[in-house]
């Protein structure tokens, strides 16, 4: 799963829904050399006909010939574009990804992006930044990271009771040749085992 890029944009006017591409970042490094630049500019057209074609406030999950788009357009007319290579990007992620991305980008330039109207105007050097940072999901979102993390906990957990119970299995068997327990230790522990089991909830 690759994040290609991330554009911002607008309508040119009211009148007028050609798009104005005034920022952008690409993530082409999984690319080789010769694709990169007809990536760059299938993203670029994809991004400008989103934004051209958004017609309401929110989010527009858009899926063209194998690549995933995410527009979300804002009150004020500003859009973002994510292009991705696949569906894979948890969709609540990429939302909140977006519009944190939205409200950095209005804050860090208020009025510039409204009166703007040349393409790649606007030269946000944290642009590239943040697409590098947001290709792993759990950097996006903080909510996210913790439930994957817990997910791993719980994985690593389920591993650790498989090799201690496949263990036991040597153990029975240690139990029986160790010259260090008595009988009676020896037939504590086959009853404790027993007591054990007869407990054990599934």
């Amino acid at each position: 799963m690759t994040l290609l890029s991330l554009i911002i944009g607008k309508k040119k006017n009211k009148t007028n829904n050609k798009a104005i591409i005034l920022s952008g970042a690409f993530y082409l490094e999984n690319l080789y050399f010769y694709q990169k630049s007809s990536m760059k500019e299938l993203c670029n057209f994809i991004s400008r006909q989103a934004i051209s074609l958004s017609n309401k406030v929110g989010f527009t999950n858009i899926q063209h010939k194998g690549l995933y788009v995410v527009t979300l357009m804002k009150s004020s007319g500003i859009v973002i574009c994510a292009v991705m290579d696949n569906d894979k990007y948890p969709i609540r992620v990429m939302h909140r990804l977006l519009n944190g991305i939205l409200n950095d980008y209005t804050h860090d330039f208020p009025e510039i992006w409204k009166n703007s109207s040349i393409d790649y105007s606007i030269d946000w050097d944290k642009f590239y930044k943040k697409i590098v940072k947001y290709q792993d999901p759990r950097e996006a979102d903080k909510l996210y990271s913790i439930r994957c993390n817990l997910d791993e906990t719980k994985e690593i957990m389920y591993q650790n009771i498989e090799n201690i119970l496949a263990r036991g299995e040597q153990i029975d068997d240690l139990v029986q040749r160790s010259s260090d327990l008595s009988k009676t230790s020896k037939q504590f522990y086959k009853t404790t085992k027993k007591m054990n089991r007869c407990c054990i909830i599934t």
